[in-house]
């Protein structure tokens, strides 16, 4: 089977640049090029969290720079950022209250075993 049968006619360039495709996935804990975030943006969005909003949460902190500076990323982009750069600490939860369980109370025409 030749290569014309198997490629289009855009594949055959990526063919020639990268090679035949592989039968294994990609590695798996690597972020793409193309989802990350750009270096200027992180920088001008903490930049901008210390001088102005250096008391707000990180919710409210996103919600400002998406409305007056145009900054696009998730909340919790920002809280990752923020906690990373000692702006934000998370707050502990609260301990689940767990009940002690007593004996039941005995009742009229119980078998006791004892």
């Amino acid at each position: 089977m030749s290569l014309s049968a198997v490629f289009l006619p855009c594949d055959r360039f990526h063919y020639r640049a990268v090679g035949p495709p592989r039968q294994h996935a990609r590695p798996h804990g690597k972020q793409c090029a193309g989802n990350a975030i750009d270096d200027s943006v992180r920088q001008q969005a903490l930049l901008l969290v210390q001088a102005r909003y250096a008391d707000f949460s990180p919710t409210f902190a996103h919600e400002k720079l998406v409305e007056l500076h145009r900054l696009c990323f998730s909340v919790e982009t920002l809280r990752r950022w923020m906690m990373t750069e000692g702006l934000w600490q998370a707050k502990s939860r609260k301990q689940a209250h767990i009940h002690q369980r007593h004996p039941r109370r005995p009742r009229i025409g119980e078998i006791s075993l004892s």
